[in-house]
């Protein structure tokens, strides 16, 4: 599992790694607008980026049988 997950997280940018990373870990609570002040990003921006982290996730799922 933990080489399936490195895999996965090897083929995302650097910027979607730092999303997921601040989306799911180091979160603290904040809401999305609050994140993309963070980032300095517009929603759409954030949007767009968990739309496609969210199909490469699906890709990979489905390419290593699951």
């Amino acid at each position: 599992k933990n080489q399936l997950s490195k895999d996965f997280f090897e083929g995302l940018t650097k910027k979607e790694k730092e999303l997921i990373d601040f989306l799911y870990i180091e979160n603290d609570g904040l809401s999305e607008r609050e994140i993309c002040r963070k980032f300095n990003i517009p929603q759409k921006t954030l949007n767009c980026r968990k739309i496609k982290i969210r199909e490469k996730l699906k890709k990979f799922f489905a390419q290593n049988g699951f």
